[in-house]
């Protein structure tokens, strides 16, 4: 089943299908693909979609780019400083609900997900520093802050009380920079022979491995990260349904043109990342209200020490193969990623 994106503009599809296969383009052709075969989008959120970018015809990736970027600061990055907070109730006709979660049919599989799941989410320290710091902040100092009471603030590190608090002051100050686009996530069940019940118990090279596996381009050599665990149960909740949430599988409008992302069959309860260790390893992912995240989330402190492959080109050709041993998926995309 084709995309509903671009379906009525033959000159569109023309365009993303030559982009799609010009080697020249490096890695950004795999987005052109990903919106040629996205079976997820609805056909009420195409339309919304077009609003913004009508057409790609003639073809430019940064004017495409542009009118993508328009698209999710009106319809997916809404509001500032209203990341949710925990079991808050998400109102889908609210104008600040992100247009992910608006229609209730696309979290029908694991809106009643077992409450005690646990998620796992990664965040750069550089990231949260820069949002902390903004534009007349010193960006270095907040990183230092961040990795330095984080450090003390884990119950392995000795859940230093006075760290505990000026960390949970600045995650408040980081929250108060967010908007209400959605998480990506996925289960710690998947991640569980990387990271243990303590990290002595974690995988040698846990770090690197969870960046490959969950798909993280942006997490580069030198870059240290969180990682925070919280339950389905600590996400926010459906207007006049307290026992649903909104968990849902992401696809290619639901954030920027990323090339690391693949969609998922239709079908699929989730989405899948791409392992860039080109090891084709299955990992659920979802997409979920975002949440305030609180020093009690914090599992972990890594560091990356692996470089990001040049071409996802291999990891890619293992992530269809993957899929298209799943039951009912021998053809998935054939038509744009061959085997």
């Amino acid at each position: 089943m084709p995309s509903p994106l671009f379906s009525s503009d033959p000159a569109s599809l023309d365009e993303l299908r030559q982009a799609g296969a010009e080697a020249a383009h490096g890695n950004r052709r795999y987005v052109a693909r990903n919106f040629l075969f996205d079976e997820n989008v609805t056909a009420a959120r195409a339309q919304s979609y077009h609003r913004f970018a009508k057409t790609v015809a003639p073809f430019s990736f940064p004017d495409w780019a542009t009118r993508h970027d328009a698209y999710l600061r009106q319809e997916i990055r809404c509001g500032r400083g209203e990341a949710y907070r925990s079991a808050e109730i998400l109102d889908p006709l609210d104008l600040e609900c992100p247009e992910t979660f608006r229609d209730e049919s696309c979290f029908s599989d694991f809106g009643h997900a077992d409450e005690q799941l646990v998620l796992v989410r990664c965040e750069r320290v550089n990231d949260i520093a820069n949002m902390i710091a903004g534009s007349t902040g010193d960006q270095d100092a907040v990183a230092d802050d961040l990795r330095s009471l984080a450090s003390r603030a884990l119950p392995h590190g000795g859940a230093d009380a006075n760290s505990i608090s000026q960390l949970e002051l600045l995650f408040a100050e980081w929250h108060r920079a967010m908007d209400r686009r959605p998480s990506f996530s996925t289960f710690l069940a998947h991640l569980e022979d990387l990271i243990g019940k303590s990290p002595t118990d974690d995988a040698t090279g846990w770090a690197d491995e969870v960046c490959n596996r969950l798909g993280l381009v942006h997490f580069q050599r030198g870059d240290d990260f969180f990682v925070f665990g919280y339950t389905v149960g600590e996400l926010a909740t459906l207007q006049g349904q307290p026992d649903k949430h909104p968990l849902t599988l992401p696809t290619v409008i639901d954030q920027g043109l990323s090339y690391a992302f693949c969609p998922a069959p239709r079908g699929e309860p989730n989405g899948f990342t791409v392992h860039l260790g080109e090891m084709g390893i299955l990992t659920p992912e979802v997409l979920h209200p975002g949440l305030r995240l609180a020093v009690r989330y914090l599992l972990r402190v890594g560091t990356v020490s692996r470089d990001v492959p040049a071409s996802i080109e291999l990891a890619r050709k293992r992530h269809f193969e993957s899929l298209r041993a799943v039951p009912n998926q021998a053809d998935y995309a054939f038509e744009t990623d061959p085997a």
